[in-house]
């Protein structure tokens, strides 16, 4: 299984400690989990304080 965890945690326990809360929590998987908010989420209905925040679109 290791191969296919990558980086970052379980996060049922947030700490709001954290600065780079995206790396710890989502590692790698952040820029992905940012499109998929984007789709499904883009006026962040579900939210709070370390939520995952929708992408922005590149400039054109």
């Amino acid at each position: 299984m290791q191969p296919h965890l990558g980086t970052g945690g379980y996060t049922n326990g947030m700490d709001p400690e954290l600065t780079d809360w995206p790396a710890a929590y989502h590692g790698e998987n952040n820029p992905r989990m940012q499109h998929v908010k984007a789709t499904y989420d883009p006026e962040q209905l579900f939210t709070f304080p370390q939520a995952v925040t929708p992408a922005t679109p590149p400039a054109p």
